[in-house]
């Protein structure tokens, strides 16, 4: 059941060309401070590259119970494989953790249980103000 759970969520969720990601470190050029304290956070850390601990227990996981279990781990760790149905070990959109574009791509949330809770919209950037006026980038309200 869990299989076809998944598999119609892949089917049925938008896909993404790579071209639409949004590398963390072009969000530096006008948000330097926000991006400093994004890069030394768990967030930015939380990719197998990057994280000893993580990496060990991923390792762990797959010995143990395969893809069944590292899907799940990829879901938070790095919520951009849902987003680009990939899972690739060093792809850009795997490499940054919990990216900016994640967290302000976040549409609509349906709980907060994983990253498939939330329904990204790569086209926008949420926020907490509007900002239609903004040259760079609008800013579209969410609280």
């Amino acid at each position: 059941m869990i299989k076809i759970i998944v598999a119609l969520f892949f089917l049925l969720s938008p896909a993404f060309a790579r071209a639409d990601f949004k590398s963390s470190s072009s969000c530096k050029k006008c948000h330097e401070d926000i991006y400093q304290q994004w890069q030394s956070s768990m967030h930015a850390n939380a990719t197998l590259e990057k994280d000893p601990l993580f990496a060990g227990m991923y390792s762990w996981a797959s010995q143990d119970g395969g893809n069944k279990l590292t899907d799940k781990c990829q879901d938070c760790h790095s919520p951009m494989s849902l987003v680009f149905h990939s899972t690739e070990r060093g792809a850009i959109c795997n490499s940054e953790g919990v990216t900016c574009q994640f967290c302000h791509g976040a549409e609509k949330i349906n709980g907060f249980r994983s990253a498939r809770d939330f329904q990204i919209d790569l086209s926008a950037i949420y926020g907490t103000t509007v900002d239609t006026a903004n040259a760079a980038h609008p800013v579209e309200f969410r609280e």
